[in-house]
């Protein structure tokens, strides 16, 4: 907790209610004058967000060579796109403690702490080294940490609706289907059934998408098609540090916060689940949770 507030430019949000915070990224944090120690009741609100992600790619075959005796085809990456596992918590908690403000605001920043390599040991630029002056990229894989957490306390309102909430989730927004064996495979025409995100996280073999052949990426009855619904953060043509930009690492961040708040995340383990068709169900998120209350100042 800081020590030493000062008076608000924004304190943020409305007096009388711990839902959505009402104002931007951005926020002073800070809210009310030194008046002496006060013992509550105070609601207090936090939330955080870790995500761990993997950037693989979507192949695409370049030209091909015809011979007798010694054919050969070359093949290129069309998109790379962001293999992620979300956590998150959301908390209103009645306290007790003594304060010497009125209330306090702190808005969410984040860190990332990415690796300048894949999983093959491929490198692909300097992490510094991103478009538009950008001097932080996430890179080929790594994780994005909650470094400040959303932090809100004013007095608890009896009258109104204040109840104390515990959420927390974990999830993804990409499944896989086990093997199939039409010629549409990869459009998910195939009767396999879907398991979770984690079964595969980040195989560059399942990234899709391509013909399923001997001794190439998928052989024709290999176990699990490519990913599904792995759209996020996508990037064309091979991938570069130098494609990256801050705004849209903002962007992603914010977007998989609002896809928290609107429980549109797939379970993992015992939390995936499978609607009637045979199809994942979004059931994992934290409805108390904004992405309104990160901060990229």
């Amino acid at each position: 907790m800081p020590s030493t507030p000062t008076i608000p430019q924004n304190p943020g949000r409305t007096a009388n209610s711990p839902g959505k915070y009402l104002f931007g990224s951005g926020t002073v944090p800070a809210s009310g004058l030194a008046t002496g120690l006060s013992g509550g009741p105070w609601m207090i609100e936090t939330q955080d967000l870790t995500i761990n992600y993997v950037r693989v790619p979507h192949y695409s075959q370049l030209s091909a060579t015809h011979s007798l005796s010694g054919p050969a085809r070359s093949m290129t990456v069309t998109k790379t796109r962001l293999e992620q596992v979300v956590r998150a918590n959301y908390r209103v908690r009645q306290s007790h403690e003594y304060f010497s403000t009125s209330s306090w605001t702190e808005p969410q920043t984040f860190q990332y702490d990415a690796q300048s390599t894949d999983q093959y040991g491929n490198s692909y630029g300097d992490l510094s080294a991103g478009a538009s002056g950008t001097l932080e990229t996430l890179g080929p894989q790594g994780t994005v940490n909650t470094k400040v957490g959303w932090y809100f306390r004013r007095p608890w309102n009896h009258g109104a609706a204040d109840v104390e909430v515990a959420q927390n989730c974990q999830g993804t927004r990409h499944f896989y289907f086990t093997a199939g064996n039409t010629s549409n495979w990869w459009q998910g025409d195939c009767p396999g059934t879907p398991v979770d995100g984690t079964t595969y996280f980040g195989s560059f073999p399942r990234s899709g998408h391509w013909a399923q052949e001997a001794n190439t990426f998928l052989e024709y009855n290999q176990e699990s098609s490519f990913n599904h619904n792995c759209t996020e953060y996508e990037l064309l043509g091979p991938y570069g540090t130098h494609q990256e930009t801050s705004l849209a690492i903002a962007n992603y961040i914010d977007a998989l916060g609002d896809r928290v708040g609107d429980v549109q995340l797939f379970g993992v383990g015992p939390d995936f689940g499978i609607n009637a068709a045979g199809f994942p169900l979004y059931n994992q998120g934290c409805l108390g949770y904004s992405s309104t209350r990160h901060s990229w100042v």
